[in-house]
């Protein structure tokens, strides 16, 4: 099976249902369940299903889990979904919640800056790329989005 299907009813795909309700079981531990909802999320993220990564995403991060790493992935990957929706402010808040998480996580303010750049506000684009830079000051990214950034910027004033 190349695709699952979008709604596994149990007398159609037993096999199915049955390994989804292990896959989801509440008895595993919260980082169990929230690792399971992120793999799931980068599945359909790689098959550019944005929306349903969002929803993966979001479930593993209702599951509450105590790992801060996981959590800051879980974010990010949320975010990046969500910014491929156009979801910009969701995305934003997305990566804020990361970096309240981990303040240095360079891939939180990459696409932070990013919303920022298509929010149009660009002053907050050049800190943001600043923030980044003086944690790896060859980021590419970062520096090219900071020249964009100023540049625009310099001719919204």
């Amino acid at each position: 099976m190349k695709k699952a299907p979008s709604e596994i009813d149990p007398k159609e795909n037993p096999d199915l249902a049955c390994l989804q309700s292990i896959i989801f079981d509440d008895e595993r531990s919260p980082e169990e369940q929230a690792k399971t909802y992120k793999d799931e999320g980068n599945d359909y993220f790689k098959e550019k299903d944005y929306e349903k990564a969002v929803i993966s995403y979001t479930e593993g991060l209702k599951k509450k889990c105590s790992d801060p790493d996981l959590n800051v992935v879980l974010y990010t990957n949320r975010a990046a979904a969500q910014y491929y929706l156009g979801n910009f402010r969701s995305a934003l808040n997305d990566v804020t919640a990361a970096r309240k998480l981990k303040p240095c996580h360079l891939k939180a303010i990459v696409r932070g800056a990013l919303c920022h750049l298509e929010l149009k506000n660009f002053a907050e684009a050049v800190n943001w790329c600043d923030e980044g830079l003086q944690i790896d000051a060859k980021e590419k990214k970062l520096l090219e989005m900071r020249v964009k950034a100023d540049k625009l910027k310099k001719k919204q004033i």
